[in-house]
């Protein structure tokens, strides 16, 4: 089943229906995004851990697709609102390829991040993306972001409130001859509870090599094997 996310779907919704207000005013035939921040944005809470492999979101005038690798296992569709596809690592560029026939045949403009998608990838999507051309719409998306809504703005309290938690743990574990990684380790722990309280059906979940190995639920304190 989906995780719950940090937002309502209502939020996430908003953000995706203005995108597209944008692509259609733009004359976007789609979006591929890679970078952490327009992926978490886009998907109301998916953060990835490249791990050496490429991550997208493919949002089009119908459909919303995160593109993650198999060492992700399910976790990725469960941290996404709509549909996932995942790739396998068996032959070069599969992430390329999935892209692509997810897109289908396009001779239009496919917005991208330009301070984010290398020139290597860019070849590579263009490759794949016959008779499409790239635009970029990392700025469009800059400025989407910085009005931040009601839901944003509470996330936000509660993270600077648990970033004060960790760091008058900190400050009350200091002392003379204290390793500093017990200081490290006070601060965590107390940053873990706060935010388990404050989001008690919320999980953190590796993204990248241990995602299937390793769940950490937040409304209990001993960590689960799968």
């Amino acid at each position: 089943m989906q995780s719950p996310g940090l937002f309502s779907p209502e939020e996430v919704e908003g953000r995706v229906n203005r995108l597209r207000h944008h692509m259609e005013q733009e004359g976007l035939a789609a979006c591929l995004f890679t970078s952490i921040h327009n992926v978490n944005y886009y998907t109301g809470g998916f953060t990835y851990c490249a791990f050496g492999r490429p991550y997208g979101l493919l949002i089009t005038p119908e459909k919303h697709v995160t593109i993650s690798a198999l060492i992700d296992g399910g976790q990725p569709w469960r941290r996404s609102p709509h549909d996932n596809i995942i790739f396998t690592d068996w032959k070069r560029d599969n992430y390329f390829r999935a892209v692509a026939e997810e897109l289908g045949p396009t001779k239009g403009k496919v917005g991208v991040e330009e301070d984010h998608l290398n020139v290597e990838n860019q070849a590579k999507l263009l490759h794949h993306l016959q008779g499409a051309t790239l635009t970029d719409v990392s700025q469009a998306t800059v400025r989407m972001r910085m009005f931040k809504s009601k839901e944003e703005i509470a996330v936000i309290k509660n993270s600077t409130a648990t970033a004060d938690v960790g760091g008058w743990a900190c400050v009350e574990a200091l002392g003379e001859g204290v390793p500093e990684y017990e200081v490290a380790l006070a601060g965590t722990r107390a940053m873990v509870r706060h935010i388990a309280a404050t989001y008690p059906n919320s999980d953190l979940m590796d993204s990248g090599c241990f995602s299937k190995l390793s769940e950490f639920k937040l409304n209990d304190t001993a960590d689960k094997t799968k």
